[in-house]
């Protein structure tokens, strides 16, 4: 991928997809009785209605405030929910099981087994990241 922004002296970002999708089958040769197991992962707030400041600031700035990030999530946001409708809707037609366990804790209250949750409210303070101590 050409970054069109470095001739500008301006960084890249995200030097990442942001939404990954990951299969496995567990085992070698999988018959149609074998579990499989597909996972949508997002690497961005792009779709989301809240996010953190944690991905926008600088060092020594609070990363816990919380960002208004419903103009930019209600456009990705219905997008990446109309995809995940028609997966979810197929892998039940075809008799599989959808559920959605979001890892990262800002995800929570945005998120549910329809997707992203457009009009959540504001997630509560303190959020916990992960990768705190």
């Amino acid at each position: 991928m050409y970054n069109f922004t470095a001739p500008l002296g301006f960084r890249n970002a995200f030097e990442y997809r942001p939404f990954s999708i990951a299969h496995d089958s567990f085992d070698a040769t999988p018959s149609e009785d074998d579990l499989e197991l597909t996972g949508f992962y997002l690497s961005t707030d792009i779709w989301l209605p809240w996010t953190t400041t944690s991905s926008h600031s600088a060092p020594g700035e609070r990363a816990d405030a919380i960002l208004d990030n419903r103009t930019l999530g209600s456009i990705n946001g219905a997008r990446l929910n109309t995809f995940l409708h028609q997966v979810r809707d197929t892998a039940r037609r075809l008799g599989g099981e959808w559920s959605v366990r979001p890892a990262a804790p800002i995800f929570r209250s945005q998120v549910d087994d329809n997707g992203v949750i457009l009009d959540a409210p504001p997630p509560a303070l303190p959020i916990e990241f992960p990768h705190s101590t």
